[in-house]
């Protein structure tokens, strides 16, 4: 039998594989890996805060056929939105989601960024209370 070496005793390698060495190549490869992933939490992120204002307007829609909560006029509808059990989704949207944008300078005052005719009143109101979402018809 031939004698061992002092390094093949010892379980050491006689020589590194190419493989445990990072090319440029290779941190590269990760770094994009890396970038995609984070591209791919930021575009599933957005998709659910869009979905959430959906379904904020979705629960305002769905009042408007609810007359404890709707008061109809000839040229618009108002809908409460303080004091329900709906209302913190629909604040959710506000905060979270730019679907609203302020409203010219007055305070309190959101318009709807692409239904336009939709305003959310942030504000006191002497028949609502606070807080209501008014359609212009």
């Amino acid at each position: 039998m031939p004698p061992q070496h002092h390094f093949e005793q010892q379980n050491i390698p006689k020589i590194i594989p190419r493989a445990t060495y990072m090319t440029i190549d290779d941190i590269k490869a990760v770094n994009d890996a890396y970038i995609a992933n984070e591209k791919r939490k930021a575009v599933i992120e957005r998709a659910n805060k869009k979905a959430d204002g959906y379904q904020a307007m979705k629960c305002i829609f769905k009042l408007m056929v609810d007359d404890r909560y709707v008061k109809r006029y000839e040229t618009y509808i108002d809908i409460t939105v303080m004091g329900y059990d709906h209302a913190f989704i629909f604040y959710n949207a506000l905060r979270d989601i730019p679907l609203f944008i302020k409203y010219g300078k007055e305070n309190g005052v959101w318009q709807h960024r692409l239904f336009k005719k939709l305003f959310f009143y942030d504000q006191i109101n002497w028949s609502y209370g606070r807080n209501y979402v008014r359609l212009i018809l």
